[in-house]
């Protein structure tokens, strides 16, 4: 079989906390892959995502993170044919003004780290004797968003 796997995924919601897993593993016998413009692209071995959080204030402020564990990876286009694994953990929170009215504030990526995003690819560098080598995942980023629904 070219491709095969499993995923799995658990989540428990008490109401005032909340808890969630997910983990994949993949296992590809698949050539590399080289969408557009011949940029190789990967899949890692195992994917794990937990997710946990506490309601206060009568469930109307939601409180939470988010841990990301992503393997390292067979990519033949990175030097020695691996391309390194990587863990990320957001936080966020959510207020619900009033019915309809939400405000949220997110923050990704809370400890800098860097990394190339599962199935992401290096940019290609116009100068062929200093090549691109650093990583294309987005850094430490805050998100501040309402929401009105009427």
């Amino acid at each position: 079989t070219p491709v095969s796997g499993v995923e799995v995924q658990a989540d428990y919601d008490a109401g005032y906390a909340f808890a969630g897993l997910s983990y994949t593993y993949s296992n590809s016998d698949l050539t590399p892959q080289t969408p557009g413009n011949g940029a190789s692209q990967y899949m890692p071995d195992h994917n794990l995502v937990l997710t946990g959080g506490i309601r206060l204030l009568d469930r109307s402020l939601t409180l939470g993170a988010r841990a990301y564990f992503v393997s390292d990876a067979d990519d033949p286009s990175v030097a020695g044919g691996r391309r390194d694994g990587y863990e990320l953990v957001d936080l966020f929170a959510n207020y619900k003004v009033w019915d309809g009215f939400n405000l949220n504030a997110t923050v990704t990526n809370i400890f800098d780290v860097d990394y190339t995003p599962v199935l992401g690819t290096a940019p290609s560098s116009p100068d062929p004797f200093n090549p691109f080598t650093g990583n294309t995942g987005r850094g430490r980023t805050f998100l501040l968003t309402s929401r009105v629904q009427f």
